[in-house]
């Protein structure tokens, strides 16, 4: 190139640098200013790490003083890229720094897998010594696109970062998995390490993103079916107890946030309970969405326990507030011809219904109980139904829902092909008996069936009682405001627990109190 054709090159050249940018592309201003952004908070960090007493638990102001310094390293390291790119060792700023994790995320978790990573306080679940900086790290759904139970809007996961500072300017940055590990070692020294366990559960179960399936889950359940199942927010451990939590009518699984916060905070059940949930749209009919439910868990024992070699995975407990609780129940018996009998009165193989719809009332209404559920907890289940559900403006509101095509076809073949077969007493209800809402009415023969069958594992009740509480009438004349306490209760129960409120008592103290008591009551009868 001669020195004519080189001096535009030149202007362009310099007019680069004056942006920050090289002429072969790469920054020169923005990203070594990152990069000494990182160092010095590695600096900062390393001096506080010293100050930590080898062989000692340290004192409030240095673990204070060592937290502040590693969420400097964490906001330095997010302003120089993006948690994904936190992999493997780097050269910043002349430190090597190594992000280390292992690939299953029980014992601690790679960054890189992470699309956020929030800084959080310590919380009440901290040890009083604890270290390092409690952080929620949030994984989305194709970190694991195999993984169907990953939650649809993401996993939040409690971690707490340390540094081990090594040699000359070398440091091995850890997020701990405090789900799984309360300890570590820093400094040469295993210490406890400082969390926020809640803090994950809270971010994980918003009610921003669950709301949208509440009111039009029930009137547009057809939008939410592919997105029905159950769903594991926590990183699978063989060696824990699911507990699996299901929602009632017009909800949707942020109602149980009290209740996993309490098995967060309770170290026995930290250590030996996972949480599942179930998501569906309440617009379904009870016993598809106990048909979905059924299926959803045994495709997610498959999954998790192909081989089933997990003992934990064959002590499940089962939880389900309001209508919940009737897909619980349909879980823990066996249908026999009894479910069946409730919708038609001729022999299966004599029903004049083409393939596809015979293969949909076989699936609902003829199943056998789970044998991996040990144990059930039923929710102001209305067993016996609701009058709420037989009054005028209730039957005007399920106008309003728009059922799923496929339950649409089938009431269609039925009305046209089979009506002669259909157990007379759904005539009363609207879309012959498959509404919904109707479904919850005490006159609705499903209930009786599903009343009639022994539930196989043991079970408990749990019954809200909002009116006339504290008018001086026997509980038995008690209510929920919506489920009365004679529907709401089953005899033979292991135990049967009274709270005060309202028929949406899934969410208060009272219940995940309860339900944590129940679980420890399972912890202590399977280790006898």
């Amino acid at each position: 190139m001669t020195e004519v054709a080189a001096f535009p090159v030149r202007i362009f050249c310099a007019a680069l640098l004056l942006t920050g940018v090289s002429c072969t592309g790469t920054k020169t201003g923005h990203a070594p200013a990152k990069a000494k952004r990182v160092g010095a908070a590695l600096d900062a960090a390393h001096r506080a790490w010293q100050m930590l007493p080898a062989g000692m638990p340290a004192a409030e102001a240095q673990r204070t003083q060592w937290r502040a310094t590693l969420g400097g390293v964490l906001t330095a390291l997010e302003n120089h890229g993006s948690p994904q790119t936190w992999t493997g060792t780097q050269s910043i700023d002349g430190w090597t720094v190594t992000f280390k994790g292992d690939a299953t995320g029980l014992h601690s978790i790679l960054p890189s897998s992470c699309r956020k990573i929030t800084t959080v306080n310590p919380g009440k679940s901290s040890t009083e010594e604890g270290v390092g900086l409690p952080v929620v790290m949030m994984q989305g759904r194709n970190t694991n696109a195999a993984d169907s139970f990953f939650p649809p809007h993401g996993r939040y996961l409690p971690a707490t970062l340390t540094a081990e500072f090594a040699g000359e300017r070398q440091v091995a940055l850890t997020f701990y998995h405090t789900g799984n590990v309360m300890k570590a070692r820093v400094r040469g020294t295993e210490r406890p390490l400082a969390s926020d366990l809640p803090a994950a559960v809270t971010a994980g179960m918003t009610p921003k993103f669950f709301r949208r399936y509440t009111i039009m889950g029930l009137i547009r359940p057809e939008r939410f079916l592919h997105e029905t199942g159950i769903y594991a927010p926590e990183v699978y451990d063989p060696n824990k107890i699911p507990v699996v939590l299901v929602h009632g009518l017009e909800s949707a699984p942020h109602i149980w946030v009290n209740v996993m916060k309490s098995i967060a905070t309770d170290p026995e059940l930290q250590r030996n309970y996972q949480v599942w949930y179930f998501l569906y749209p309440t617009g379904i009919t009870i016993q598809s969405a106990a048909a979905t439910l059924r299926k959803s868990l045994q495709k997610a024992r498959d999954f998790y326990d192909p081989r089933h070699r997990s003992r934990a995975m064959e002590q499940m407990v089962i939880a389900g507030h309001s209508m919940g609780g009737l897909l619980t129940n349909m879980q823990v018996i066996d249908s026999h011809e009894t479910i069946y009998r409730a919708f038609f009165t001729v022999p299966f193989d004599r029903l004049p219904l083409s393939r596809n719809n015979l293969v949909t009332v076989r699936d609902t209404l003829h199943f056998h109980h789970l044998p991996f559920l040990k144990r059930a907890v039923f929710i102001a289940t209305p067993h016996r139904g609701s009058k709420v559900a037989d009054l005028s403006i209730f039957k005007w509101l399920t106008r309003l829902v728009r059922p799923a095509r496929l339950l649409t076809g089938l009431v269609k073949e039925i009305s046209t092909r089979a009506r002669d077969a259909l157990n007379p007493r759904l005539a009363a209800f609207r879309d012959l008996g498959t509404s919904t809402a109707e479904g919850l009415s005490p006159a609705h023969p499903l209930l009786a069936a599903i009343n009639k069958q022994p539930i196989l594992v043991p079970y408990h009740n749990i019954i809200a009682v909002f009116k006339p509480f504290g008018s001086g009438k026997p509980v038995e004349q008690s209510s929920d405001g919506i489920v009365p306490y004679t529907s709401a209760w089953l005899p033979g129960a292991k135990s049967t627990a009274i709270v005060k409120g309202f028929h949406t008592c899934a969410e208060s103290p009272e219940v995940a109190k309860e339900l944590t008591r129940i679980l420890h009551v399972h912890l202590a009868e399977r280790k006898r």
